[in-house]
This record gives structure tokens, sequence and C-alpha cells, in this order.
């Protein structure tokens, strides 16, 4: 049997990690799953509520790990360090799965089969939401930044940059490895899509696994979710897009456009002065990083 390792990052999200922790508990060959919690939350309750939950679950997975995070290492560093957690153990398959995704119908077990049969791959699931089904994938606008989850049906030109959701993502253990994981770069947004574009200079791909079934209550774990974001959700969302303008070929020359979308979008929010600042301050933050990306390599902590 293929052996997968879930991550899973809470910020004050205890009740959603322990309904995907049932969900996943239900599934055939749960007692082979490892499962790995980090607490970016630095919160004594939650930490409580965390290890109470591993207690809870302790003899229905073959491990369950938490780590308690010093401090808000961000998504991409908070499954950078559940990875770590695991990494001396046996496994085939990595799952990145956000709190707040619900497992419709499918088998992960059969799913992690389907990863671990092309190491070059990298697999969503299929997603069904209020606004109908989608294939798993995300699609960002070139020109303007603009990020939309991909229906099932759609075609994309190539304006579009699809890559993986990354509210639910697998790939074999050679591969994260190989990629050294996310970038430490990004705090919040484009984690993803510059896992994708690093990777697929190297020959992976995206590939949708039907089989599984996930809901996911998009923006919940970013503080996005009703239609609006807060000024931390709206700063992060500009600096990590140009930070991944600025660092991928592929869409350096969109920078110029994408900043003057992202200044208008600004300018837009001006009878809301704060979000307006946040947006534009997020840029100036991303085109001031450091010019050369610093991938943290697994193994650091």
């Amino acid at each position: 049997m293929t052996t997968a390792a879930i991550l899973l990052v809470n910020f004050f999200s205890t009740d959603r990690v322990s309904a995907i922790l049932n969900d996943l508990s239900a599934q055939p060959g749960a007692s082979e799953l490892i499962i790995s919690i980090v607490d970016n939350s630095m919160d004594a309750c939650e930490g409580s509520e965390l290890s109470r939950l591993c207690s809870e679950f302790e003899r229905t997975f073959r491990r369950i790990v938490l780590t308690v995070s010093k401090e808000n290492r961000g998504y991409a560093g908070g499954n950078n360090l559940a990875f770590y957690a695991v990494s001396g153990f046996d496994f085939d398959v990595v799952m990145v799965i956000n709190p707040d995704v619900r497992i419709s119908a499918g088998s992960i077990s059969e799913m992690s089969g389907y990863v671990a049969r092309d190491e070059r791959q990298i697999v969503v699931p299929a997603v069904m939401g209020p606004g109908g089904s989608g294939d798993g994938r995300a699609a960002m606008d070139r020109w303007t930044g603009r990020s939309v989850q991909l229906s099932s049906d759609r075609r994309l030109s190539r304006r579009w940059l699809a890559y993986p959701g990354g509210h639910f993502m697998a790939m074999a253990k050679s591969l994260w490895i190989e990629s050294d994981g996310l970038s430490e770069e990004y705090f919040l947004y484009c984690e993803e899509a510059d896992l994708f574009l690093r990777m697929s200079r190297r020959g992976a791909h995206i590939a949708t696994y039907v089989g599984l079934t996930v809901g996911h209550e998009s923006g919940v774990t970013t503080g996005s979710s009703g239609g609006s974001k807060s000024r931390i959700t709206l700063f992060h969302a500009a600096r990590s897009r140009a930070i991944l303008y600025r660092r991928h070929r592929e869409l350096w020359v969109f920078l110029p456009a994408m900043l003057g979308a992202r200044l208008a979008f600004a300018l837009s929010r001006l009878p809301r002065l704060q979000e307006s600042f946040a947006t534009a301050s997020g840029l100036w933050a991303g085109l001031n990083s450091a010019r050369e990306p610093s991938y943290v390599a697994q193994g650091r902590g």
C-alpha cells in the first residue's frame, strides 16, 4: 500500500482541523496515513486543543505528530516544518491539505497510488463548491495578477498561468524533496504557483485525480472569505505577486502590467484608505525583497 504524509497548518482553525481529521479517519486505509500538524497560532488554547485532537486520533492513524511553531511561519514555512517533522518516517506521497477542505467522495489511498505512479506530477483532486465543479487547478491572469479557481470545462488562453490549487495538492515525496518544498519568500499566496513554475522546468506537470472529490470553503484560512479581505491579506496578496513576477521569466515581461492593475485596484479602495495602503505597501515590499530566491532547504527547521 502506498503511504501518504498529510501536512496540515493551523492558524486559529482547530474546528476545521478537527473536521478534516474526522474525514480522514473515515477513509479506507486511514491506519496507514501519517498526519503532521503545525500550529502557527502561538496561542496556548489552540495548542491545547490540537494536543487533545492528537490524543483522540493517535490510534486511528499510523502516526499523528504535532509541532508548535515558535512564530507564525506563514503557509509555506508551516508546511515545510510539517514535512520536516515527519521526514524521517517511511512514506511515498506528500499531501498538502488546508484545514478548510472537506472530503466529499473517493479514496485518499487510491489517490496516493495514482500519485506514486508518476513521480513528475503534482496531483489535485476534483472540487465541488457553491460555484460548481472544478478540476482542482487555479489560474492567474498574467496581465493583472488576478487568480481564479478553474471549472472543469474552462479552456484557457495563453494569457493565463494554470497551477495546482493550494488548498489540496499531492506529489511524490521525492519531488517534494527535489523542490526543497515551498519557498518561504512567500508568507501567504503564490507559493503553489511558484512551486509549479520551478518544477515544470524539470518536467513536472499537473494532473487532476477525479477519483477524489473535495469541498473547499475558499478564503477561510487566509482571511478572505465572504468577498472581503483583511488588510494583512491584501498586503500579502500584493507582496507575493510582486515577488512571483520578479522571480520567474515566464512572468517578468508582464510585471509592469500587473503592477498597474494592482495599483488601479488600490486606487479603487481609496474610500477605505487603510485597504488601499495595504495593497500599495505590499507591492512595494515585494519589489524590494531580496533579488535572488532563498528557498529554505528541508532540514533547517
